[in-house]
């Protein structure tokens, strides 16, 4: 699943965090839209992904990029893991 896709299933741009690093490429927020990375019981969705192509510095590091900032768009992320932690 393309970055793209996650977007129109949410139904707006949301917020992944820099490359690089062990949360890289983790979605940080989803700004409202419809899908709720939070649910009943305290069960928690995470989604990561990875890139195509090399990233630069701008995308790099402990820091919130939006999904649809050209830079992100440029580098083609993919859906590479998805995971559901429970209590």
């Amino acid at each position: 699943m393309t970055l793209e896709d996650l977007e129109r299933l949410n139904g707006r741009p949301f917020e992944i965090l820099g490359f690089g690093w062990d949360y890289g490429g983790q979605i940080w927020d989803m700004r409202g839209g419809a899908i709720n990375r939070d649910t009943a019981g305290g069960c928690r969705l995470f989604v990561f992904f990875r890139t195509a192509v090399e990233h630069s510095d701008p995308l790099i590091g402990d820091r919130a990029i939006m999904s649809n900032d050209p830079d992100v768009r440029a580098i083609r992320p993919s859906v590479h893991l998805i995971t559901y932690r429970y209590p």
